[in-house]
């Protein structure tokens, strides 16, 4: 966690200790895999779809300083824009998973941001930029 991805001192909820081989075969340590150098995920977090799950995953993962993890409630907030300056503005090889938290979809703007994220970061520095979301009936 660091303070200027926030601009605002808050804090991830605790997880519960896992201990980290109980990851399986999944695990870069356990499968003899490195993790790469440079890896961007943006996680939309679409409600009802088992997306806490997978966050208390992620940020268990950036617990043990495999990666960065950074929450925001949508693209239309200004920590999205913070977000997008800090990566637009200092370009360096990191580890980081953005989770966007959203309800009714993303706007196109979301796609234009990762494009440019694209150009900056995936031939230059040969950086892996992926979006990901989980879909599913929703539970009521």
């Amino acid at each position: 966690w660091h303070a200027d991805w926030y601009g605002v001192g808050t804090v991830p909820a605790p997880l519960v200790q896992v201990p980290r081989g109980n990851l399986g075969a999944a695990d870069p340590v356990l499968s003899g895999e490195a993790l790469p150098e440079c890896s961007l995920v943006f996680f939309f977090h679409i409600v009802k779809t088992g997306g806490t799950t997978l966050r208390s995953v992620l940020q268990r993962n950036a617990q043990l300083g495999d990666f960065e993890y950074v929450y925001t409630g949508s693209v239309n907030i200004p920590r999205w824009h913070l977000i997008m300056h800090q990566l637009l503005q200092n370009v360096a090889t990191r580890r980081l998973i953005v989770e966007i938290h959203g309800e009714w979809g993303v706007p196109r703007s979301f796609f234009a941001d990762v494009r440019r994220i694209r150009e900056l970061y995936e031939v230059p520095l040969g950086c892996r930029v992926t979006l990901v979301t989980m879909l599913r009936h929703p539970v009521l």
